[in-house]
């Protein structure tokens, strides 16, 4: 993420917001969406929070993080 300005950071967590709000996704993969890419707070979770705040094993949040960014990205590339 260092790579990134806040500002730029900001205004996509903000396009990806959006995104989850306006569409369906499973309690966890939102979840996961909002902790992964900071969405709720100023920096995003790290692997090891997401673990602790959802409770589910690593291989578990891997495969759902998977699942909820092809999600998001088939979303964002619709939209384009």
């Amino acid at each position: 993420m260092e790579n990134i300005d806040r500002k730029n950071f900001k205004n996509l967590s903000l396009k990806i917001e959006k995104l989850v709000n306006e569409n369906s996704l499973t309690y966890n993969q939102e979840k996961i969406i909002r902790l992964r890419y900071g969405i709720d707070n100023e920096k995003p979770a790290s692997f090891k929070e997401m673990i602790k705040i959802l409770k589910i094993s690593p291989k578990e949040l891997k495969k759902e993080i998977n699942i909820s960014d092809r999600k998001v990205f088939n979303l964002i590339k619709s939209k384009l």
